[in-house]
């Protein structure tokens, strides 16, 4: 169609270049018709906005022409009549026939360019009017909400499809005047008519009620009632908006639920965006951690790195959960006040519906008295284990010392009269020396027996003498008795008469040996012989570690008041231990010094007398970064 276009009827050329002539400047599209028969041709190809209409025509006048146009199912033509005063019978018939306008012979062209221009404009107003009232209506109809006129008793005047089908009214009928109350719940009645009121009133109104169906099915609806004025600013209807909530409603509580879940969870809950930057921590988090809130969110976590965890365990982690994957593992962390603790991790990728990695969240379980609990569980094995050595080592040593002792006790004896004897007899060998040529006669020369028979013997009385002392400590051992432990002792002392006995010893081995253990300290109760063979034992294994005089041997102490305990270390800057004599250490029999007499009973022995005495004493050592031993003992009560 082309804009703005005008069919002119008439039979009359010279009315018809008159028309012509006066709408030429106004930009329209004319077309010409000498009778109703050529417009009714016309009309098959174009649709004009406007009918200038001739009613005497010959072929088919214009009475004629409009009962023809006014049958065709498209929406009515506007139609101007050009007519003569006292046509009135015809005049009547065009009202019925929907003529819009007339214009009176003879025509003036102010008269008709003005009734044009108004003709144009309503149509093309009712044009609009009815492209917006089908928008309207298509918007309404497929609108997923339900939409619902109301007069001001609230009965429904209209309701659209979606409201009829999410309230399964099949059998719905504007014409029996159902209320908007037969779908509400009983309990809502109240609010619904209450904000009915106050929409007839003038007010806008949302509420919130559930309303039920034939099947039993509860909906939430979230509705909005507008009032609907007429052309005298009067409330004439209400338009009731709703919209289904039920799976919002739903989902809400869910969340809810979730979070309370997560807000009362006993263990930390983290969410931090794609790049690890913290989010959102629940109480648990402050709780444990002592961060609150505002200190974490917008700080990544490595505010808890104690720094223990490897550079290639992060990285395994950002790979593992940058692929997409849960990452499970421990850290041993670091609070704010700066204590350590140990926390179990379940990190997992959060993705958006187009599979994008969004969020982190982290799950995390403090597991620090777990992990103390198995540390003492194990200690507390082993201990049970290295008790029932001791205990086994103690019968065997009751057993086996009469037994060892006897025939060493005969050897010894009959060793010390052989190098009685030969003391006796060398001066009378010299003689034969002299003669070599008996020397050679002889199966061993006398030279040689001279010569080698003294460390023979002095083989066999430290080879029994040595024999002595490990069964001497076995039964020291066997024979530790916690009812003589019954002394107040200062450490300092026990230590300084250790430190006065192996004066020579340490000497030789190091230039930097530091006692600083304060005369201070709480007394312990025990045996001082017994606490001075300890140290001993710890300050001689001290000194065959080191491996230069510049290494240091240091011994500290203090007192722990809230356990009532001192606390001792001998630590050295000696060789270390290997991993796996670090484990054996203290087994009996057990020694790394075999070759130069060690019978690996010090340690053992060591270890026995600091338990008799309700203490613990713990090895901590590296290799090449030397060895710390720690010894727990109650104070005196």
């Amino acid at each position: 169609m082309a804009k703005r276009s005008i069919l002119i009827l008439e039979d009359d050329p010279n009315v018809s270049k008159f028309i012509e002539i006066s709408l030429r400047k106004e930009g329209y599209q004319l077309f010409f018709a000498e009778n109703g028969q050529e417009g009714l041709e016309i009309l098959e190809e174009t649709t004009p906005l406007l009918i200038i209409l001739d009613l005497k025509m010959p072929v088919m006048d214009g009475i004629a022409f409009l009962e023809k146009i006014r049958l065709k199912p498209t929406d009515p033509y506007f139609v101007t009549v050009i007519t003569a005063h006292g046509d009135n019978k015809d005049v009547e018939r065009c009202y019925e026939l929907g003529v819009n306008s007339f214009v009176r012979k003879p025509i003036l062209p102010v008269e008709l360019r003005g009734t044009v221009k108004r003709s144009i404009e309503l149509k093309e107003l009712e044009s609009n009017l009815k492209k917006s009232e089908e928008q309207y209506r298509v918007l309404v109809e497929n609108s997923m909400d339900c939409i619902c006129h109301l007069d001001l008793d609230g009965k429904v005047l209209y309701m659209n499809e979606a409201g009829i089908k999410a309230n399964e009214l099949e059998n719905f009928d504007v014409t029996k005047g159902m209320s908007c109350l037969e779908t509400v719940k009983k309990e809502y009645h109240s609010l619904v008519k209450n904000h009915l009121e106050r929409a007839k009133k003038g007010e806008l109104t949302q509420l919130i009620y559930v309303s039920g169906t034939n099947s039993g099915r509860e909906i939430c609806w979230e509705s909005s009632i507008n009032p609907v004025k007429d052309e005298r600013g009067n409330v004439a209807s209400l338009i009731r908006i709703s919209r289904d909530i039920t799976s919002r409603i739903k989902a809400e509580e869910e969340v809810r639920k979730l979070s309370r879940c997560i807000e009362q969870s006993p263990n930390t809950i983290m969410i931090t965006d794609s790049e690890g930057r913290i989010e959102y921590v629940n109480p648990a988090f402050t709780r444990i951690t002592g961060y609150k809130p505002d200190e974490a969110i917008g700080k990544k976590p490595r505010i808890l790195k104690s720094g223990e965890a490897s550079a290639e365990e992060y990285q395994q982690l950002w790979e593992t959960i940058l692929a997409g994957k849960d990452w499970r593992g421990i850290f041993h962390n670091k609070k704010k006040n700066g204590d350590l603790y140990w926390e179990s991790n379940i990190i997992s990728p959060v993705k958006n519906t187009e599979g994008t990695i969004t969020h982190f969240i982290a799950v995390k379980e403090d597991i620090t008295e777990h992990r103390l609990s198995e540390e003492r569980e194990k200690h507390q094995t082993e201990l049970l284990a290295h008790a029932n050595r001791m205990t086994s080592l103690g019968t065997l040593a009751a057993g086996m010392g009469h037994e060892i002792n006897n025939p060493n006790n005969f050897v010894l004896l009959n060793a010390s009269l052989v190098d009685e004897m030969w003391g006796e007899m060398q001066p009378l060998l010299l003689p034969l020396q002299k003669e070599e040529g008996e020397a050679k006669k002889q199966p061993m020369p006398v030279t040689k027996a001279v010569k080698n028979f003294p460390n023979l013997i002095k083989g066999i009385l430290n080879g029994g003498e040595r024999i002595n002392n490990i069964v001497r400590s076995l039964r020291d051992f066997s024979r530790m008795d916690p009812s003589n432990y019954q002394e107040k002792i200062l450490i300092k002392d026990a230590i300084h008469s250790a430190a006065e006995l192996l004066k020579s010893m340490i000497k030789r081995s190091t230039k930097h040996f530091n006692n600083s253990v304060e005369s201070n300290l709480p007394t312990v109760r025990g045996n001082c012989q017994k606490l001075e063979q300890v140290f001993v034992n710890l300050i001689t294994n001290a000194c065959h570690a080191l491996t230069d005089t510049e290494q240091v041997i240091e011994i500290t102490g203090l007192y722990d008041e809230s356990r009532r305990v001192v606390i001792l270390q001998v630590k050295d800057e000696g060789k270390g231990m290997e991993p796996d004599t670090l484990r054996r250490v203290m087994e009996p029999f057990f020694t790394t010094k075999l070759s130069t007499g060690g019978s690996g009973l010090g340690v053992a022995i060591s270890y026995g007398i600091v338990k008799e005495h309700g203490g613990v004493m713990e090895y901590e050592s590296e290799p090449e970064k030397g060895t710390t031993v720690t010894i727990t003992l109650p104070v005196a009560p």
